[in-house]
């Protein structure tokens, strides 16, 4: 338990550190600033192609359905 405790205090207190450092340095604050966009942006992209697919499955069903599209095998 207590190297559990020990290994939050160290994640904490280096996180505290960086951001500390972020705010010191426009170019690792920028960074990670950077980092950030694309991760969000990243996520956001396939989160919305999920959503497309299932918007689009019932049609794509139809389609099928009535040959007039075609499915690759």
């Amino acid at each position: 338990m207590k190297k559990t405790r020990r290994k939050v205090k160290i994640k904490l207190v280096t996180k505290l550190a960086l951001v500390a450092v972020a705010r010191g340095v426009v170019e690792v604050h920028q960074f990670f600033k950077d980092l950030f966009d694309v991760v969000n942006t990243a996520s956001a992209s396939s989160k919305w192609h999920d959503e497309l697919q299932k918007a689009q499955a019932p049609e794509i069903i139809r389609l099928v359905s009535i040959n007039e599209l075609a499915v690759g095998t």
